[in-house]
């Protein structure tokens, strides 16, 4: 089976620019597909063997990144205007400088929505500011970053658990996007200041801080 996609990112967007995002708009668990049919459409849920709408969730509007877990679908919604709205492509050799410049992460707030995987039914809706690609998952807590601090948030409500100091980052190129990782008690994050930090899943407790550095071969 295939589906159309009405409209996408512009063709013309400089090659190897991003937007990295558009990666988390597909996803597939429990013999189901989960994805926007659109660049502004809503979370569909499609029925793996078949390719047929199950539903549109509510409230999905122009989802960014979707996440499924445990019973759950999590989406980052954005309600507002996407950075990429404004681009018209001014060099037919790519605009890559400028992309860098011009395009990015906007810092506007966002809503984090919660629903059961099986009914469709909205379960928590959030709002605030979410870095782009920084939603991660886990057995109890969702995790994202949201340009000042780590936030870890009950995945069954919604509420606040924890937030830990993390590398404050007023721009994010559209090409980027801080690293939220989760294994076992652990929470990793790597935000582009060349650090990495580990934090304790429960508590929100610096285990540890290490610098990155970039290594190069041998001479």
């Amino acid at each position: 089976w295939k589906r159309d996609i009405t409209t996408w990112h512009s063709h013309l967007w400089p090659l190897k620019s991003g937007p990295t995002q558009l990666a988390r708009r597909l996803v597939t668990a429990g013999g189901r597909v989960y994805a926007t049919l659109g660049l502004k459409a809503p979370l569909s849920v499609l029925d793996g063997a078949t390719g047929e709408t199950i539903r549109e969730l509510k409230d999905s509007q122009a989802t960014e990144e979707i996440l499924v877990d445990r019973g759950t679908v999590f989406a980052l919604v954005n309600d507002g205007p996407a950075a990429l709205d404004a681009f018209n492509p001014q060099l037919n050799v790519g605009d890559q400088a400028r992309v860098g410049r011009e395009f990015g992460w906007n810092r506007l707030p966002r809503r984090i929505v919660a629903w059961d995987a099986v009914s469709g039914r909205k379960r928590w809706q959030i709002t605030g500011r979410v870095a782009p690609l920084s939603l991660a998952v886990g057995p109890k807590r969702l995790y994202y970053h949201d340009g000042d601090q780590i936030v870890a948030v009950s995945r069954d409500d919604g509420q606040v658990a924890w937030k830990a100091a993390g590398p404050v980052r007023k721009k994010f190129t559209v090409n980027f996007g801080p690293r939220v990782v989760l294994y076992r008690d652990v929470v990793l994050f790597a935000g582009g200041d060349r650090t990495m930090r580990a934090i304790d899943s429960a508590s929100g407790k610096l285990l540890w801080k290490i610098w990155l550095r970039l290594l190069l071969p041998r001479p």
